[in-house]
């Protein structure tokens, strides 16, 4: 057991160096992406499915996580949801990103903030908000509805953040609005 311990650190910051290669060659992918794509794609549907696809990669070359979606619904993929769910860990982006579909995710803005990722995001279509701002939540739910109104849909976690211990946080209003 403490042969694992000791193999999990430095495995941990290979996988997270990982993540840093991921994003800086993800970003001038985007770039030449979203020009190559701007008049095709005015939704920003295929460039949103792009940026994900590398989260997706991230994922997979996670060793601690297994990753599975087990799709029993089959919603019509360009027909706009609000999609909700329970942020309970680190690991939730990275699966939500492997549901089939396109969404424009309800960010905090200080992750939009983190270079080339928070570009990578804006860039997507993404939604940033300031937690505790009324103004920003406002700004924030016509935002949303604008997708929504594109026929694309969108997705945000309740709680605002993803809880320390795993439990249930508090919802906020504006998922259910």
């Amino acid at each position: 057991m403490l042969r694992n311990k000791l193999l999990a650190a430095p495995v941990s910051l290979l996988v997270w160096a990982s993540y840093v290669a991921i994003v800086i060659a993800w970003t001038p992918l985007m770039a030449v992406y979203r020009l190559a794509t701007w008049r095709r794609d005015p939704d920003r549907y295929r460039l949103g499915r792009f940026f994900r696809n590398s989260a997706v990669l991230a994922g997979n070359i996670n060793p601690f996580w297994t990753l599975r979606v087990e799709d029993r619904v089959h919603p019509d993929p360009r027909r706009p949801y609000v999609f909700v769910a329970n942020h309970r860990s680190n690991a939730d982006a990275f699966l939500i990103v492997r549901l089939p579909w396109e969404m424009k995710l309800l960010a905090k803005r200080s992750i939009m903030r983190i270079p080339l990722v928070g570009w990578q995001m804006r860039l997507a279509g993404d939604v940033a908000i300031v937690r505790g701002e009324k103004e920003s939540a406002r700004r924030a739910m016509e935002e949303l509805r604008r997708w929504l109104d594109r026929r694309v849909s969108v997705f945000l976690f309740p709680e605002g953040t993803r809880s320390e211990d795993g439990t249930l946080g508090s919802f906020r209003e504006g998922a259910f609005r």
